[in-house]
This record gives C-alpha cells, structure tokens and sequence, in this order.
C-alpha cells in the first residue's frame, strides 16, 4: 500500500461558489433549526404539536398555557397535572364542538380545553386519556358532528352530570 503525500502548495485551487439569499431566506431557515434544536432539547422532535390548548383554568398549576401547542402526550401530561389533587377516574375527559355547551349540559366547570386537528385526532386522545385512567365515558368518541374536535376535561362532583 502506497501512501501519497502532497503538501498544500501542489494543490490546485478550486474556485469557491458564492451563494446569495434574501433576509426572508435567512430568517426561515433560522427558525426552522431553532425548532429542530428545541425539539432535539425537548425530545418532542418526533411527534407534531398539532393540539392548542384553546382554554386552561389559571388556578391550577401546571407547566402548560393557554394558546401553547402540544403534541398528543403533552396533552395528556396536561391532565395528569391537572388532576394531581385526585386520581384520574374523578375527572371527566369528552370530545365537542361547543365547549360552552357541554359545559352547561355537564354543569362542570372545564378546566382545560384543547383544539385537536381533526375529529380523529380527537377520538384518539380522549382514549388515550380513557388507557390513563380518566373517565371517558361508556361509549368514546361519541360525537354527532365532523366538527367535534375540541377535547374537554373537568373534575367529577355531586352536581355534574357525566
């Protein structure tokens, strides 16, 4: 096996190619790998954030706020942390598309709602919840119309109608 040896001055000097971009190019491709980065630090780089918390009562205390993306565990952290003052089957998790009328109808108090992607996506998380140990009901993913895809969650008292 022969090694060749050359020294820096034998090279030949390749011409270098110059590229241009707008600031609108540089901006973009900063953003995008800050959120590689974040999800890298994170760990959440392989799942989407496709779920926004819509509503989230401020007296509990959790590392979540409102208007934050989550990705589907995230959400369900959100809960946990929700219902760290009880076990989880006291808390009611369902799906709607007027919040402010099942809240009614459940004479509850919602304490997170989230704005999931699709109606799927819902149906999924709320058994996700249902396999943490929340109530989700007899029958999941009950929901009437395409455009139920908000995800609610309250604490279970004498006064709420499940």
């Amino acid at each position: 096996m022969k090694i060749k040896m050359t020294n820096r001055e034998n090279r030949k000097e390749r011409p270098r190619k110059t590229v241009f971009m707008t600031e609108v190019q540089v901006e973009y491709i900063r953003e995008e790998m800050s959120k590689e980065v974040e999800g890298v630090v994170t760990g959440d780089n392989n799942e989407m954030k496709e779920y926004k918390i819509e509503e989230l009562d401020s007296s509990r205390k959790t590392n979540y706020r409102k208007g934050q993306n989550l990705s589907k565990d995230e959400v369900i952290n959100l809960f946990n942390e929700i219902s760290s003052d009880a076990k989880n089957n006291n808390y009611y998790v369902g799906i709607t598309c007027n919040p402010e009328q099942r809240e009614e109808a459940h004479n509850a108090d919602f304490l997170a709602v989230v704005d999931c992607p699709s109606m799927e996506a819902a149906k999924e998380l709320e058994k996700s919840a249902d396999k943490y140990g929340f109530d989700a009901g007899s029958v999941q993913g009950n929901v009437h119309k395409s455009s139920s895809k908000k995800v609610y969650i309250y604490k279970k008292t004498q006064k709420t109608k499940e």
